[in-house]
């Protein structure tokens, strides 16, 4: 506004330019025209005139959209009661008059309406007392294939199909989702399982041995026994694979209990002799089978009778009656682990307490009952030297090769 009155005011030409009878005018007008040009300024700013270009009218402040409802509150709605009589009533009127009753959206698909060949209009009739909007909407939808869902703030009526493609997306991605993690479940079980085949393998080498050394196969039975041995393997490091998952992954129940990979291999294995060699031959693996179980039962026990005399103090009488009667009344739960013996003297099976205190006195009985027992379920092996190989002096694999033309196939397969 100032530089406009100067642009204004300097217009005129200075007092120096005229003759000296004209300054007066001059020395009256000028500020005579500069104080109209201030009253013109003061009267355009007080009616609202704008003095430069005029202003864009301002734009119409937009329409709110209607606040979307949230699902909660419209599941809540439709647990709520009304009543409804209408003779051939549109159907749009209808769903006005219940949105209007509930204070809320309620609105038509007419893309779904189209699928069901149902018009807007279609009259309407119904009668009835006290139900909910949920069962009220059910009775008008129905006899014309029509449903109703919750919908981004609304309850929209539809064909249904929509809810049904989502239904379905969802149990796609479900399964896909399943799927993927059975893949990965699986993926992770299969390298276990290769790794317990590498590393319960031992235990095989030495039975095919135990078998070659007392029942002498020929080289083709040898080699036959060597191919069901390696199934037999993959079965038992399956079943103990799959546990040794379900504990991992909180699955482990109290009934469940580690496979004992030497008496699945050599069980399997059993049945192998029987199959592949004769009669005398399978006679004499049994008959081995049921030595070394007994041997080995009978190591179990006396080290727990071992273990029990080291904190109780027994007699010899006491340790040889704790030996008849642990052996008389033998679980195989006692002996999962008799590797735990080399490594560890605080382990105790869960023995009932009948087989042991009556043949204690009393200070005993209070220690035993004290002592911790740890319950069977793992078993743990030394598959560098797994107990028992030595019991028929069998010489290591690597220093008693085979022989015969079957003896790469045979050897190959034991030593792999």
């Amino acid at each position: 506004m100032i530089r406009v009155i100067g642009h204004l005011t300097a217009a005129f030409p200075t007092p120096t330019r005229f003759a000296a009878s004209e300054r007066f005018c001059l020395a009256v007008l000028r500020p005579l025209f500069v104080c109209v040009v201030w009253l013109l300024l003061l009267l355009s700013v007080l009616i609202g005139v704008p003095l430069q270009a005029d202003e864009p009218p301002a734009r119409a402040a937009p329409k709110k959209a209607a606040p979307k409802v949230a699902a909660r509150l419209l599941q809540v709605k439709l647990l709520e009661r009304t009543d409804l009589k209408v003779d051939k009533v549109p159907l749009n009127e209808v769903v006005k008059t219940l949105s209007e009753r509930f204070d809320i959206v309620i609105r038509l698909d007419e893309a779904g309406l189209k699928r069901a060949g149902v018009a807007p209009d279609v009259p309407i009739s119904a009668d009835f007392k006290n139900f909910t909007l949920n069962a009220a909407l059910q009775r008008i939808l129905s006899e014309r294939n029509l449903r109703h869902r919750i919908e981004d703030g609304a309850i929209v009526i539809s064909d249904g199909q929509a809810e049904a493609a989502a239904a379905e997306a969802e149990r796609v991605r479900v399964a896909a989702e399943k799927q993927a993690v059975d893949l990965a479940a699986a993926a992770a079980l299969n390298l276990q399982e290769q790794q317990f085949q590498q590393q319960f393998r031992p235990i095989l080498r030495a039975e095919i041995a135990y078998i070659r050394k007392v029942c002498q196969p020929t080289d083709e039975q040898l080699r036959n026994l060597a191919d069901e041995g390696e199934r037999h393997l993959k079965s038992a490091v399956k079943k103990y694979a799959e546990l040794q998952a379900r504990m991992q992954n909180g699955r482990w129940r109290a009934t469940d209990r580690m496979p004992d990979l030497r008496t699945l291999i050599r069980e399997g294995m059993a049945g192998s002799v029987g199959s592949h060699l004769s009669v005398e031959q399978a006679a004499l693996y049994r008959d081995e089978i049921e030595k070394r179980i007994a041997q080995r039962r009978q190591v179990i026990v006396r080290n727990i009778v071992a273990r029990l005399d080291q904190d109780l103090g027994l007699s010899a009488e006491q340790r040889d009656k704790l030996v008849d009667s642990l052996g008389s009344h033998w679980n195989d739960a006692w002996g999962t682990s008799l590797e735990a013996y080399l490594y560890s003297n605080n382990s105790l099976p869960q023995i009932p307490d009948q087989f042991v205190a009556p043949l204690l006195n009393d200070a005993q009985k209070k220690l035993w009952r004290a002592m911790p027992k740890a319950g069977a379920g793992i078993v743990h092996f030394d598959i560098n030297n797994p107990l028992g190989n030595n019991i028929l002096g069998i010489p290591p694999l690597d220093t008693e090769p085979f022989e015969g033309p079957a003896a790469g196939a045979a050897e190959a397969a034991i030593r792999q």
